[in-house]
């Protein structure tokens, strides 16, 4: 008897000392790697909820951002929607160069490259126009936007505008036409004079009317001293 309890005991023990083996080769939380399973599930906890949070910020930004951009085109269309049927007048627009020479002042659109050691002169000419149906002696205005000109002095050589704004940046001038039919349509001059310092650079003029005509019949021209 007492050598089958010996026996049995041993074989417990030998169990035991087994399925520890197993356990530390395992890592199983109930030996020896207890603390580190524990941290180890603990750390993973933490990463998915950061995890969790990050895509709920996500989704809270792409929400916002698709609401924001809905908004946008709704307020899109109901401007298109206003303007639909609004009628606008038509406005002409030359600019034209001349490099201001004794033996030449003709004024041309086709240079576009100039001296940096003499003056040019600039000629705008604006026409508003207005059909039968709209427009008749509508007042409208237009501004000449002048940019570029770090080394060259702007001014207004002739015809009337006023200075809007002048910066660093720009110098802003603006004048006021009287819209007319076509034939009876007269053309408005103003030139600006370019002084530049002998130094290359790019400047540009834009012609921009008012609400009442389309933006399309805007203008731009640019020119280069070298």
């Amino acid at each position: 008897m007492m050598k089958k309890v010996i026996k049995i005991a041993i074989i417990n023990s030998l169990f035991v000392l087994l399925l520890s083996t197993q356990a530390m080769a395992f890592k199983l939380p109930f030996f020896g790697d207890k603390d580190k399973v524990v941290t180890e599930s603990v750390d993973e906890e933490k990463k998915k909820k950061e995890e969790e949070k990050a895509e709920k910020e996500r989704k809270k930004q792409e929400e916002a951002e698709e609401k924001k951009k809905k908004k946008e085109e709704e307020k899109k269309q109901k401007e298109e929607e206003k303007n639909k049927d609004k009628k606008y007048l038509a406005a002409e627009t030359t600019i034209s160069y001349s490099a201001g020479e004794e033996d030449n002042w003709a004024y041309g659109n086709q240079r576009k490259e100039f001296p940096s050691n003499k003056p040019c002169y600039v000629r705008v000419g604006s026409t508003a126009l207005y059909d039968k149906f709209f427009g008749d002696s509508e007042e409208i205005s237009v501004t000449y936007k002048i940019t570029g000109f770090k080394n060259t002095k702007v001014t207004l050589s002739d015809g009337n505008a006023d200075i809007v704004s002048e910066d660093k940046e720009s110098i802003v001038f603006s004048k006021k036409l009287i819209a007319n039919k076509k034939k009876k349509a007269r053309e408005e001059v103003v030139i600006f004079r370019y002084q530049p310092s002998q130094k290359p650079e790019t400047i540009q003029i834009e012609v921009i009317y008012g609400d009442s005509v389309k933006s399309s019949y805007d203008k731009k021209s640019t020119i280069y001293f070298k």
